[in-house]
């Protein structure tokens, strides 16, 4: 299980299961998609972690979308870095499984 641990006020994200640290990080970020439902905002988180990491990831998913001609789902996609409470973060990371 992966899990976000706090260590020197920064976040280090480990697998409890192999006992992998994935490193530090003094902030996270949150690759999602945002559509609209019968007036409902829907969020569908795709990544997360290292910032630059994350970054890359979300370029490339853009335009790939773009290149497919898929335009709207390309600007759906979005990115948050920033300081999130631990609990909140694990939390939103488990739903990836």
């Amino acid at each position: 299980m992966l899990l976000y641990k706090n260590d020197d006020n920064e976040y280090v994200l480990y697998d409890f299961e192999t006992k992998t640290n994935f490193g530090r990080m003094s902030e996270i970020a949150i690759a999602y998609s945002k559509y609209i439902v019968d007036s409902k905002i829907y969020l569908t988180l795709h990544k997360h972690g290292n910032p630059t990491n994350v970054k890359k990831w979300i370029d490339k998913a853009r335009k790939k979308y773009a290149k497919a001609g898929f335009l709207p789902e390309a600007s759906e996609l979005f990115m948050v870095t920033g300081k999130f409470p631990l609990e909140e973060i694990n939390h939103c990371s488990q739903t990836l499984r």
